[in-house]
């Protein structure tokens, strides 16, 4: 049954954006449906428990929960009902792909499997790019449902080259994970599929993807000293964007400035609903519903993919929920790199630096297929030790010599 539900989100996870359907302001995807699955059979079928994962999980997520859920009802006098039951909707969606966190760590099976069947999604998100780059170089005839061309670039089955280019830069992270770290036959295959994701990830022509690549090679370096090893990649990444193809169109530019311009005004957007509520924000998912947008805009296709939040992930998440409520996130990662295994916690880093900083440039944080892989990557190197009294020991008694 493990077997079964893990295979579902995989192919959820490798169908992208094609299967996803909008009803009203509420967006529903392939992967979405199969999470569900995947929580509901973990939870009737398999019957393996970990109270103490299960503590864990409550201690580490509840606080982020309970702080989205009071920003949320702060609201309730502000929005309708049923813009608050769409906001309450998505933050059950955040705690559905959350849990996976949970049901990761505490299965052995899953902590090994689970990061095979996303190396797998990620490959694959790259195979499908490239021939999706060959075959089908735009989405103009997509334009209607809101989605924007991407003239001759990648985008796989996300049908967007900057979170397809972050997942690929997670994949290469993985990919050099299990070299160092598996004990397996597979590194030779590993190495040269990994050569995919990377053709893969110059072809989204996506800089924030660069970025996030550079700023995880920067990050690697200063953990393991390997000062000539990071000049080296930086030279031969920097060189080879001077190679890429430069077919017609403003997308490839990656000097364009149009895209520069309407992220700055939708930071600055963002920043003054912010600074009129630092606090506690305007209520987890509410900004379709408290943004400044034309009624006609917000009927929109193109509503629907981008006015739930901002670009900037961070200040989605500050306009959101606030100063309390970043605190409460990073709260999240430090809890869990506190109880993270020494060989996964580089990995674990490396990924969460990848992320962080594309989210300053695409709303990354709660993006599904990238809250899912971090939640998979984190419970996959947990290490938590179970109470003294659950394991039958009882060390006060054991030192007065009253218990053998």
């Amino acid at each position: 049954m493990k077997k079964f539900l893990s295979f579902l989100v995989f192919l959820g996870f490798i169908s992208g954006a094609l299967f996803s359907y909008t009803f009203g302001s509420i967006r529903v995807s392939l992967l979405d449906i199969t999470l569900g699955l995947f929580v509901l059979g973990n939870l009737i079928f398999v019957k393996k428990n970990s109270q103490n994962t299960l503590v864990f999980f409550i201690k580490t997520v509840g606080p982020f929960l309970l702080i989205a859920c009071f920003s949320l009802l702060f609201q309730i006098f502000k929005l309708k009902p049923v813009e608050m039951g769409i906001s309450a909707l998505y933050m059950l969606r955040f705690l559905g792909y959350a849990s996976s966190l949970y049901f990761v760590a505490k299965d052995q099976d899953l902590k090994h499997t689970g990061i095979w069947w996303l190396w797998l999604s990620g490959i694959s998100i790259s195979v499908l790019g490239l021939i999706q780059y060959v075959l089908y170089p735009n989405l103009r005839n997509l334009s209607y449902l809101g989605w924007d061309p991407h003239q001759y670039r990648l985008f796989s089955t996300l049908l967007d080259p900057n979170f397809t280019g972050i997942i690929l830069v997670l994949t290469l992270i993985l990919s050099m994970y299990i070299i160092q770290h598996k004990n397996t036959q597979l590194r030779i295959f590993v190495i040269v599929a990994s050569f995919g994701p990377v053709i893969a990830l110059f072809l989204t022509y996506s800089r924030g993807a660069f970025v996030a690549f550079l700023a995880t090679v920067f990050v690697w370096t200063l953990v393991s000293k390997r000062w000539k090893i990071m000049g080296g990649l930086v030279v031969i990444f920097v060189a080879s964007l001077f190679f890429l193809p430069r077919p017609s169109g403003e997308g490839v530019n990656l000097l364009r400035t149009i895209s520069i311009y309407a992220r700055i005004e939708n930071t600055q957007e963002a920043w003054n609903l912010f600074t009129s509520s630092p606090v506690i924000g305007y209520g987890f998912n509410t900004l379709r519903f408290v943004r400044q947008v034309p009624a006609s805009e917000m009927e929109s296709p193109e509503t629907a993919h981008s006015g739930g939040g901002f670009h900037n992930g961070w200040l989605t998440l500050l306009t959101t929920t606030g100063i309390i409520g970043v605190i409460g996130y990073l709260w999240i990662w430090r809890k869990i790199l506190a109880v993270t295994q020494k060989e996964n916690k580089q990995f674990l880093m490396l990924s969460l630096t990848a992320i962080f900083t594309h989210s300053f440039f695409d709303n990354s944080l709660f993006y599904p297929w990238v809250m899912l892989w971090m939640w998979v990557v984190a419970g996959s190197g947990l290490k938590i030790n179970r109470p003294s009294y659950e394991r039958g020991r009882i060390p006060s008694l054991r030192k007065r010599g009253l218990r053998p």
